[in-house]
């Protein structure tokens, strides 16, 4: 379905599992989309309410003709309109590599808003481009080289708005950084990563000591994206931090 944030932007949106209960919202990252969650997310919601969503530039999502339209804290306070248009107060957030970096803006900015956090290979920091403005072929096959994926298939979405690849990229080395915020962030953790993803492995590390509530999985042989490598396990992890979220925290 489609939702209309106060912004004018719509957001493709897919709503699974019951009611009640906390939902988990999934954010994907960059080039991502739907199809690389809903799998998992359809065994998460035996249990509990799952929201996947392309963000802007993607799918069936707005795509923005600006790049300033695609900056970090833009694309949080998308978060935060979406959970309003949808009627939702406190949240589970599940952010991947990109989408990890949009979580990270969305709990240090609207703490109040999230219960529990899920950091699937990403960081706190900016990412440094190089060369400037390389070509999106020259970015991929870099990129899959970097994360221990060069013999593995990596999907894409249906669409990718055209200014969305070059604005996003230039989002992840422009973007404010979270890092020397982590030490107040009190939702309960997961971060995980493949010991295979080289560009973020040493930033999961910092991650994981920085926060103050936090469990840590680093995956063997496993690269950028474990939920395409090793979606059971993927599922499994983030089950069982929810679970135990649940037993301490109201739904």
């Amino acid at each position: 379905m489609q939702v209309s944030l106060q912004s004018g932007v719509e957001l493709e949106v897919e709503r699974l599992g019951p009611t009640k209960g906390v939902p988990l919202v999934v954010v994907h990252g960059y080039t991502g989309g739907l199809h690389e969650w809903r799998p998992l997310a359809e065994r998460w919601s035996a249990t509990r309410p799952v929201v996947l969503f392309h963000l802007r530039g993607h799918g069936r999502s707005t795509g923005c003709e600006r790049v300033e339209d695609y900056a970090m804290p833009t694309l949080a306070r998308d978060l935060v309109a979406l959970l309003d248009a949808l009627g939702l107060d406190r949240v589970d957030v599940l952010g991947h590599s990109l989408g990890g970096m949009i979580a990270l803006r969305f709990a240090v900015d609207f703490p109040e808003r999230l219960r529990a956090l899920v950091l699937v290979a990403t960081s706190a920091r900016r990412r440094e481009l190089d060369p400037p403005r390389p070509t999106w072929r020259r970015l991929l096959s870099r990129a899959r080289k970097q994360m221990g994926l060069a013999r593995k298939p990596l999907p894409r979405p249906t669409h990718v708005h055209p200014v969305a690849l070059h604005a996003m990229l230039r989002a992840i080395a422009d973007q404010p950084e979270t890092v020397h915020a982590l030490a107040s962030l009190r939702a309960p953790s997961l971060v995980v990563v493949g010991r295979r993803d080289h560009a973020f492995l040493a930033s999961c590390e910092e991650l994981a000591e920085r926060l103050p509530d936090v469990a840590f999985a680093k995956l063997h042989e496993v690269g950028h994206t474990p939920m395409l490598e090793v979606p059971d396990v993927l599922t499994h992890l983030v089950d069982t931090h929810l679970r135990e979220v649940d037993a301490v925290a109201p739904r």
